[in-house]
This record gives structure tokens, C-alpha cells and sequence, in this order.
């Protein structure tokens, strides 16, 4: 009786762990696209140093995909179940 009664306790904490989780992925993804944008638009001297450009845009622009891709497999995963 009492280990059913456990393990039923630890499979509520895992779904809750899981969700928490996600929370924190999708926060993290976000405050990444936020960086993102403004390593991207945060340049004053815009036709100045064209490969130090270069290099803020690569930056921001994987800063931004990848976040993007975290939030949707965050997404098709909670979709699935």
C-alpha cells in the first residue's frame, strides 16, 4: 500500500518538475530573443565597421533561431502528450 502511495507521490513530482521545466526553457528562450534583438539593433555606428557588424548580426541571428527552435520543441512536445 505504501508503495504504490510513493510512487504515485514521486510521479506527481516528476510531472511537476517537468513543468517547471518548461517554464524556465521558454523564460530562458525569451530573455535570449531579447538579447538577440538588442545585440541586432543596439549599433550605433551602423556603416562603420562592416565585419564587427557581421559579427552582431551572426550573433543576434543564432541568439534568435535557436531560441525560436527551443520554444517550438517545448511546444510539439506538450502537443504530443
Amino acid at each position: 500500500m505504501e508503495q504504490s502511495n510513493l510512487k504515485e507521490k514521486k510521479l506527481k513530482l516528476r510531472k511537476k518538475l517537468l513543468v517547471i521545466r518548461d517554464i524556465i526553457l521558454v523564460m530562458m528562450a525569451i530573455f535570449f530573443i531579447i538579447i538577440g534583438f538588442m545585440y541586432g539593433i543596439d549599433n550605433g555606428n551602423a556603416a562603420g565597421d562592416s565585419l564587427q557588424n557581421v559579427r552582431y548580426g551572426m550573433f543576434s541571428f543564432s541568439l534568435i533561431i535557436s531560441s525560436t527552435l527551443l520554444i517550438i520543441s517545448v511546444y510539439n512536445r506538450k502537443k504530443n502528450k
